[in-house]
């Protein structure tokens, strides 16, 4: 769950609507937007971040509050990463499926993953 909606659908990591998931997606072989100094971590803003040190980064996110506390940029960093690393997998498994066939089969996936965690573990 997060601020803006109350589904454990992942949204704090793809965005409330199309518009906010499209800036956070790679478009490219169903990706996610990584850093691009650091193909593991969340892509880096400088909008609306408070920082107590100015060699902290900021992070970008379907939810505001992802530089609000180290522990919620970890976890939305793991589903980041898990995201990547499924669409990798279906991508060889399926090389003729378009960004958005994996994009969309790669969410779903992750998001029942997540639910898992939530609900059973």
């Amino acid at each position: 769950m997060n601020q803006a909606t109350n589904k454990f659908d992942l949204s704090q990591l793809y965005g409330n609507d199309n518009d906010d998931e499209k800036q956070l997606r790679n478009m490219n072989q169903g990706l996610l937007l990584t850093s691009i100094d650091d193909s593991s971590l969340l892509p880096l803003t400088d909008e609306a971040c408070i920082r107590t040190n100015e060699s902290f980064s900021c992070y970008r996110s379907g939810d505001s509050r992802v530089n609000s506390n180290p522990l919620v940029t970890v976890l939305y960093t793991i589903f980041l990463r898990s995201h990547n690393q499924i669409a990798q997998k279906l991508k060889r498994i399926n090389p003729n499926w378009s960004d958005e066939q994996l994009f969309a089969a790669t969410k779903n996936i992750n998001i029942a993953i997540y639910q898992q965690v939530i609900y059973n573990d």
